[in-house]
């Protein structure tokens, strides 16, 4: 893994992902921070990394609020197609609904 340093951007995407994840600033005193960092800069590279141009497009149209069928038409491939895309955007990012997915994309700067 490529150690980041000096990039304030990241630094925030973790803290939005300590404050999501619930982790209080008392808990961060019994973990080596640079070790913390180091991981939680990672979780956030692997969901950009992970996401492929496709998953992105359509998460991109589902954040505009277009409907499965409107994705479909406007991307030109079939409504289970889309419907596929989606449930694996919500695997890649933890998400329970197409609006955490579309909430946790902004955090990671993604769309």
């Amino acid at each position: 893994m490529r150690q980041q340093s000096g990039d304030g951007n990241s630094i925030q995407q973790v803290l939005k992902l300590l404050e999501r994840e619930g982790v209080g600033a008392h808990l961060l005193q019994w973990i080596p921070t640079a070790a913390l960092t180091q991981s939680l800069v990672s979780e956030v590279t692997d969901a950009q990394g992970s996401l492929s141009e496709r998953e992105l497009e359509v998460l991109r149209k589902i954040a505009q609020g277009y409907s499965n069928q409107e994705i479909a038409d406007q991307l030109f491939i079939s409504l289970h197609t889309v419907k596929t895309h989606a449930r694996k955007i919500n695997v890649k990012l933890a998400a329970k609904s197409r609006t955490q997915a579309i909430r946790k994309a902004q955090e990671l700067n993604l769309i």
